[in-house]
């Protein structure tokens, strides 16, 4: 069991819905990140999905994308962005480590050296939303699940029951379900018949932890969530904060989103 189990085993145990906090790894630069990481983490994140920059990040709204920039302008690199996982997870939170598979594939002595350093760090899993499990070629779903770490599915409401199927047996910790069709950003309707009928199949298909993403920044969308996911990811809303408001903002508004989960 890695740090991520654990934490959705506590999640189950306490009947609530656990907070992912996303963001940028050098975002606004690479020591104000650091804070960043320890604020979310002790003050009810339950889990911390920290984002690799990229220049073309094909499935974020334009706050992550802006993020990422500024991040690349500061010349944080893929290494920095992982040794921050290294320090976050040291300090007790489940960490996650979101990339685009472009830096993974090009990583120095490959995917393998990238299981091997990220598993070192203590990274609980991937998040990689442009790697089909038909690649099996580049061994991304085998190797990272050799190396302890847990490599998450994404899966969008348009998905058939057919693809559901097929993306199983790749499914590892928990799936990622988004709101919606697109790239993050935009606020999503959690009441939405559709949307509770999507994580309804993505449940009973996968019989694995959900966490639902894209749409995600307020306290009544993550209670909306009790009962059909385990996890409410917020990231553009988090980032928009920081930049906009600063450090401390963000302090008080990640405590208001974990709500009576935060930790004392």
């Amino acid at each position: 069991m890695n740090a991520l189990d654990a934490r959705l085993k506590e999640i189950a145990a306490e009947r609530r819905v656990g907070l992912m906090a996303h963001m940028v790894a050098g975002y606004r630069t690479l020591e104000e990140s650091r804070k960043v990481a320890r604020v979310l983490a002790e003050n009810g994140a339950d889990i911390l999905e920290i984002q690799i920059p990229f220049s073309d990040p094909t499935a974020d709204g334009p706050v992550i994308t802006e993020a990422c920039q500024v991040a690349l302008h500061g010349r944080t690199t893929p290494a920095d962005a992982l040794e921050l996982a290294r320090e976050a997870a040291a300090g007790g939170a489940p960490v996650l480590v979101m990339s685009y598979f472009n830096l993974l594939f090009r990583w120095p002595g490959g995917l393998e050296a990238f299981f091997s350093e990220a598993a070192r760090a203590g990274v609980a899993g991937l998040i990689v939303p442009d790697i089909p499990p038909e690649e099996k070629s580049e061994r991304y779903f085998e190797g990272a699940r050799e190396a302890g770490l847990h490599p998450i599915v994404l899966v969008s409401p348009n998905v058939s029951e057919k693809r559901l199927s097929e993306l199983k047996p790749f499914a590892s910790g928990l799936v990622y379900a988004t709101a919606r069709v697109g790239t993050t950003g935009a606020s999503s309707d959690i009441e939405e018949r559709s949307l509770r009928e999507f994580l309804g199949r993505v449940k009973a298909e996968f019989e694995l932890p959900v966490a639902l993403g894209f749409g995600i920044g307020e306290r009544k969308q993550i209670e909306a969530l009790r009962g059909i996911a385990e996890v409410a990811v917020v990231g553009t809303r988090l980032l928009r904060t920081l930049k906009e408001e600063g450090l401390e903002a963000l302090y008080k508004q990640v405590r208001n989103l974990a709500g009576e989960n935060r930790k004392k």
